[in-house]
């Protein structure tokens, strides 16, 4: 956590990172929220 803390005290380039890190996450729930649907269509 340190470290982090540390990061936020250089120039705001992590911020921006850290927001695209997110993305990934969003995508694959919606993937995985589409397959779910999808088999309970199927059932």
């Amino acid at each position: 956590m340190a470290r982090e803390s540390e990061r936020s005290d250089e120039p705001a380039v992590w911020k921006p990172r850290e927001e695209r890190r997110q993305w990934p996450w969003i995508l694959l729930v919606i993937v995985v929220i589409g397959v779910v649907v999808n088999v309970l269509l199927t059932i």
